[in-house]
């Protein structure tokens, strides 16, 4: 049997690899893995394939260490490099808990990954076939997996992961095997009902195709080969979506223009959102779940905590915050000269300070605002806002507390904190940078002495800028 055409079709359909490309093959030993290699190196010069091989010695069997070296010498006497790395496997679980074979993946991936940046590697091989697509079609099934987990295994995974194995049958893999004596190294864990997937796989499914339908592992193959297809189209439906709606200066999404979305959308771009602040983790029905609950019937203000990140509903956006980052605000003060100018760092804006002429002191705007010099004594000061500041809005009829003056502009408390305040001298607020200037400091009829003020965003890719206007 030669399973040649069959690869080839699927790596053609899927555009999995092109001719001249660096590929890195998972390589354990066993069967599928050993097929994925052999059917790479056969095309290897044909399609001008730069091919190098990747091992990982779990350390969980005395006889590992001495497959990982027959490995390796089988590797090289191709001609090929083969990356033959170990980890203390069982150690790693002890430490983490959960499944052992979890902790072993992830590690395994890690280092795949990392061995393929250090080695600027095009595309990463691993020899997932189409009885492991239909085994995790089932598990996520019996799980409560959305469209995504049904979908099961794809083609093309994240980042540079290539699946070409998942149109080929298990036992036609045995069979080439044998076809061309190639020697496989079987791990005896595989046939050990203790893990999920062996007992789905040696008990579940046979009793199931005895009782119900001798052809179900074939059906739930075709049923996430279908699923893939519409799942890959509301992917990248969504992915669009969030490119042009996400704002990344505020890490940021427009709360109507999620809720306008169809839910499945929605919950996608969700998903893409959290994904942009944590990428390295991964997010489940749960998770999205309580985000529609956040977006929904949360309270401005409401927060939800997730892995790696934190959400918040202000009042008009929903804002994703990385979870390492301080949440303590940002205390810095500032002396501004008149005239003079002041960098401030710390939220990416400059400010300065000139005299006004007369005939020009009604031009302003949001980030420039005009005032009475007499009334603001002999200094400025740009500084953060400190528990108890009160403000005398303009065309109120006296202070409030500066919270109050937030949260009655529906100011969300995220932009709070980046929002500068200018004080007078004497310790008065002269003007809520991008908001309100105050009554005490407004220009009079009989005004001489005018200052100009005006807020600028430094250059982008500049100190990061973070503040922003009033959007209202």
């Amino acid at each position: 049997m030669d399973l040649l055409p069959a690869f080839l079709e699927t790596v053609k359909k899927n555009s999995l690899f092109s001719p001249g490309q660096k590929i890195l093959v998972s390589l354990s030993g066993g069967a599928d893995s050993l097929v994925l290699f052999h059917l790479l190196f056969r095309i290897r010069e044909g399609w001008s394939l730069d091919l190098e091989v990747f091992h990982l010695d779990h350390g969980l069997r005395p006889e590992s260490s001495d497959q990982a070296r027959e490995i390796s010498r089988f590797v090289e006497e191709k001609g090929l490099l083969c990356h033959c790395l170990s980890a203390d496997i069982q150690a790693m679980h002890e430490e983490r808990g959960g499944s052992l074979q979890e902790v072993a993946r992830r590690e395994r991936m890690r280092l795949l990954k990392e061995t393929a940046l250090e080695r600027s590697i095009d595309r990463i091989a691993l020899g997932h076939q189409a009885n492991d697509q239909a085994e995790t079609l089932f598990l996520n099934l019996i799980r409560g997996s959305g469209t995504a987990g049904l979908a099961g295994i794809p083609y093309r995974g994240e980042g540079k992961i290539i699946h070409p194995l998942l149109d080929i049958w298990r036992t036609d893999i045995e069979k080439y095997c044998r076809e061309w004596d190639l020697k496989v190294l079987e791990d005896p864990s595989n046939l050990s009902t203790r893990y999920r997937r062996n007992k789905l796989r040696l008990e579940v499914l046979p009793l199931l195709e005895k009782e119900f339908n001798p052809r179900l592992q074939e059906s739930l193959w075709r049923t996430a080969k279908n699923l893939q297809e519409d799942n890959s189209f509301l992917e990248e439906l969504a992915e669009k979506e969030l490119e042009q709606n996400w704002r990344s200066r505020e890490a940021s999404l427009e709360i109507s223009w999620l809720l306008d979305l169809p839910v499945s959308l929605r919950k996608r771009v969700l998903q893409g959102a959290c994904k942009k602040i944590s990428p390295a983790r991964s997010f489940y029905f749960e998770h999205l779940d309580l985000l529609e609950s956040l977006l929904r019937i949360g309270q401005t203000g409401s927060r939800l905590d997730l892995p790696g990140l934190t959400v918040e509903k202000g009042s008009r956006k929903l804002y994703f915050f990385p979870a390492r980052e301080d949440r303590v605000e940002e205390d810095y003060c500032y002396n501004l000269p008149i005239p003079g100018r002041v960098i401030v760092p710390e939220i990416g804006v400059v400010i300065s300070a000139n005299r006004a002429d007369e005939a020009g002191w009604d031009r302003v705007d949001r980030m420039r605002i005009v005032v009475d010099g007499d009334k603001l004594g002999d200094s400025l000061l740009i500084r953060s806002r400190r528990p108890g500041d009160r403000f005398w809005p303009l065309g109120a009829p006296g202070q409030k507390k500066l919270k109050d003056f937030f949260i009655n502009n529906k100011v969300d408390r995220w932009r709070r904190r980046r929002i500068p305040l200018l004080v007078s001298g004497e310790g008065d607020i002269v003007w809520v940078v991008g908001y309100r200037v105050s009554e005490k400091f407004r220009v009079e009829a009989g005004s001489k002495n005018l200052v100009e003020i005006k807020c600028q965003r430094l250059e982008d890719g500049k100190n990061g800028s973070r503040f922003e206007e009033n959007p209202h």
